[in-house]
């Protein structure tokens, strides 16, 4: 942050405590001056890992993250969102979904507005049982297994 602040995220395992402002169980975000003082903070509702995150040059916070399961015995069913916020918390997102797994790799805020996020489409280390890889973004579909490299309009 220019004032020499920082955005930070988390997932909280029983509660978040920011001085005036409490949150239960779950992921949040919060900026702190460079004092260390509280600035804002909100909870993220509907997310389950927050992986990453950046801050626009006109202050949008934009958030990267997870849902879904992978493990031994369950096809992969990742999806990943890239949540646009304010201190007052997130007013929209984008889904990057589909059939096997779209895996959030990382995210940048561009100078001219746009976002950047990479996400790998993939299927689960057992195909047997996942289903080739279809990424869904809005009304396109992208069924090439591989590192995407996205550009968004915030």
């Amino acid at each position: 942050m220019p004032d020499g602040g920082v955005v930070v995220y988390g997932n909280a395992g029983s509660s978040a405590d920011f001085g005036d402002l409490t949150f239960g169980s779950g992921a949040f975000v919060a900026s702190f001056d460079r004092t260390g003082a509280t600035q804002w903070a909100f909870s993220v509702q509907d997310l389950d890992v927050l992986r990453g995150i950046a801050v626009s040059r006109t202050g949008d916070i934009l958030i990267g993250s997870q849902i879904g399961e992978r493990s031994l015995s369950v096809s992969s069913r990742v999806d990943t969102y890239v949540s646009i916020a304010t201190p007052a918390g997130v007013f929209r997102t984008v889904k990057l979904d589909g059939a096997g797994a779209q895996l959030f790799a990382t995210l940048a805020a561009a100078s001219d507005g746009t976002a950047w996020v990479q996400v790998r489409n993939a299927r689960s280390e057992f195909p047997v049982s996942d289903p080739d890889p279809a990424m869904q973004i809005g009304d396109q579909t992208f069924t090439d297994e591989g590192t995407y490299l996205l550009k968004i309009v915030l």
